[in-house]
């Protein structure tokens, strides 16, 4: 039948790039072990211990998958790849973890394994592990660390760039070193309360500029939003008032008013003869020396 030989056909094409694996020796990429690939998959994801065992879990798997289908494929002068992977249980080190068992996993053969993959080895991945029990959530998650691994191995030149296509993945982008030191610090609670008390005053100066440092306090606003709001961004519903902001690329915000920031904001509104929806205009005003 036509179907017959089309399968046939792409049996072929497979033994074809199959072949092609003695000539590892020229790629460089290809020469590196799965282990390195791995290692990282790991580095790029700078994730959690827990989540780093998850995903090595899911390659893992992922290749055993992959020799059960295709392992067949590889000459025979490269037996020495199989088994693509394996898991062994060693025991856990640490206080009251005595009998405890983790399993790690054994990376055999170098990436060019990974020629042996098409573009629905991960979307079958992902059926083989809900027959074997996995649930749906369990089963995406695998996967999509798979696919995490997958676009490593085409950033690192393994998989090819058709590959890729048929496997809907870019290459994967390497995060850049940031500068970990923080900027700023976090106000302690007594210099919060250092710092609104000096505010605390029967004059309009103090009045609103309680309210300005209320304002960054108690919702987190930049100092170009405090500059910027206008009486009408606050609108009240539910029985309590509520700031709107326009951010970036016009999306909108939506802000609780805290209890202390619209006490604050109250005084000093009518410390100027104005009121929370009854009247419209920027809400901070300048104050000449004579708190005029």
């Amino acid at each position: 039948s036509s179907q017959a030989m089309i399968e046939a056909e792409k049996k072929l094409a497979l033994r074809d790039q199959i072949q092609e694996l003695s000539m590892a020796s020229r790629n460089a990429a290809e020469q590196r072990s799965v282990s390195e690939l791995v290692d990282e998959l790991m580095a790029a994801a700078g994730r959690s211990e827990h989540t780093k065992r998850a995903y090595r879990t899911a390659v893992g798997m992922f290749l055993q998958f992959l020799e059960s289908e295709r392992g067949q494929l590889v000459p025979n002068e490269y037996e020495n790849w199989k088994p693509f992977a394996e898991a062994h249980s060693v025991p856990s080190k640490g206080e009251g973890r005595q009998g405890a068992a983790r399993t790690v996993w054994v990376f055999k053969p170098p990436a060019a394994v990974l020629r042996l993959v098409d573009g629905g080895s991960a979307d079958r991945f992902r059926a083989w592990r809900e027959s074997s029990g996995d649930s749906p959530n369990t089963a995406s998650s695998r996967t999509a660390a798979v696919r995490s691994f997958l676009s490593v191995a085409l950033r690192a030149g393994v998989l090819t760039v058709e590959q890729g296509h048929h496997l809907g993945i870019k290459p994967d982008r390497q995060r850049q070193v940031r500068d970990r030191k923080p900027v700023g610090r976090r106000l302690s609670s007594s210099e919060v309360r250092t710092l609104r008390n000096e505010c605390i005053k029967e004059t309009r100066k103090s009045k609103r500029d309680l309210a300005i440092i209320d304002a960054m306090l108690f919702l987190g606003l930049r100092r170009d939003e405090v500059c910027s709001l206008r009486i009408e961004d606050f609108r009240q519903s539910g029985g309590r008032w509520w700031l709107f902001l326009e951010g970036k690329w016009r999306k909108t915000r939506r802000l609780k008013v805290h209890d202390a920031f619209y006490g604050s904001l109250t005084t000093g509104l009518q410390s100027i003869d104005r009121e929370l929806g009854e009247s419209d205009g920027p809400i901070f005003l300048g104050i000449n020396r004579h708190d005029g």
